[in-house]
């Protein structure tokens, strides 16, 4: 993962500092607690060979992403950014969503959030991936 790869996005909800490498279908890379986007450094290859674009964000509240700016951290007010984020990231396309640990979590509030009227999305789920799913 390179600097030059590294990119920021505004939003209403807040600021996400991400990674974006590939090209191709994307694929929205959650990392967990206490990690950040290099957990998913070995991953990175083996997507791109398959066609995938990685979207690797730093949670909000991580790196230089700002926390949410409405509702604290709670997994909702993270998710909402995060959707927020794939609106413009990934606006038109068909998205898969890979969670780790408390990513996890995070994707699947987003997959909740993705089917509510109140929450317009402008991309498609297509795969909801998750892996070393925390306990509730």
């Amino acid at each position: 993962m390179q600097a030059s790869t590294l990119k920021t996005l505004s939003l209403p909800l807040g600021q996400v500092t991400y990674y974006d490498i590939g090209k191709g279908k994307p694929i929205l890379l959650l990392h967990g607690f206490p990690d950040t986007p290099s957990t998913f450094r070995h991953q990175i290859d083996a997507l791109n060979a398959r066609g995938y674009r990685c979207l690797i964000p730093y949670l909000p509240g991580y790196g230089a992403s700002s926390p949410p700016r409405r509702g604290g951290n709670s997994m909702l007010a993270i998710a909402e950014i995060l959707e927020q984020f794939m609106a413009r990231a990934a606006a038109g396309e068909q998205v898969s969503i890979y969670g780790h640990d408390w990513g996890s979590v995070i994707a699947q509030v987003m997959s909740s959030l993705h089917y509510q009227p109140k929450y317009p999305t402008a991309y498609t789920l297509d795969k909801l991936i998750l892996c070393a799913v925390p306990p509730a």
